[in-house]
């Protein structure tokens, strides 16, 4: 076995064993919630109760040659769940097929509480409350993500509602494009062939950030140091 080989190999045992751990840890934890579940059906406050289930972030389990989570923005870290369960009683459940944003979280429970958004409130909310937008369309937009992964890398992304994903790495000046209809994965690079769609796409996110008073050309994006513990940063 070549050494190349041999690394694969290795990398697919790793993988496979943190699938399996991440999948213990999943079960895990949905037997801790059917625990709380069961105890807050005592109480009897379901039909006056929202729920709210989602994830911060995914996990990279090297679908694109890294483990854990932060340093890219692959639907892998991404692409999480986003669960509203109103009080029992309320309306039937509708499922928003297309993608939403986790600033959309706030002002859907803002709305489906019925608590009243003043001016102040309202000019710092950037996302959309769900059940307007369910009856409105006005979810279906360009939803941004970005990372400065512990300052080791500084990225932005915009996925728009065609399916078309930008990936845009500030301290390198790199793109990468991918089309989540056929591409899924995000396993085959289309910035140097689409170069008038990267071309838009990057205007648009740059265009994004400068609204929100984030100009992305104003700074030098220097790779730094950040860790989280200072054990992974001892002086020599």
């Amino acid at each position: 076995m070549t050494l190349a080989s041999s690394l694969i190999h290795d990398f697919a045992i790793v993988s496979a064993c943190m699938v399996s751990a991440f999948s213990q840890i999943g079960s895990d934890a949905d037997a801790k919630f059917r625990e709380f579940l069961e105890a807050f059906e005592k109480l009897g406050v379901a039909d006056r109760t929202l729920f709210v289930l989602t994830f911060d972030h995914g996990t990279e389990v090297y679908e694109h040659r890294r483990f854990d989570h932060g340093f890219t923005l692959y639907s892998e870290l991404t692409h999480v769940p986003l669960i509203f369960e109103l009080p029992r009683g309320g309306a039937r459940g509708i499922e928003v097929d297309h993608s939403v944003s986790s600033i959309d979280v706030m002002p859907t429970i803002l709305d489906l509480l019925d608590v009243p958004i003043d001016a102040k409130l309202a000019k710092q909310l950037r996302g959309f409350s769900l059940t307007a937008a369910a009856k409105e369309d006005r979810s279906v937009r360009d939803v941004i993500s970005e990372t400065d992964y512990r300052e080791y890398t500084y990225k932005r992304s915009i996925l728009a509602p065609d399916g078309w994903k930008l990936i845009y790495t500030l301290e390198s000046r790199s793109r990468e494009l991918f089309d989540l209809t056929r591409d899924p994965g995000e396993q085959k690079d289309l910035a140097k062939s689409e170069t008038k769609r990267a071309d838009e796409l990057e205007r648009r996110l740059f265009q994004h950030f400068k609204n929100i008073g984030h100009d992305l050309t104003a700074r030098r994006w220097e790779i730094g140091l950040n860790p989280v513990y200072p054990s992974q940063a001892k002086p020599k």
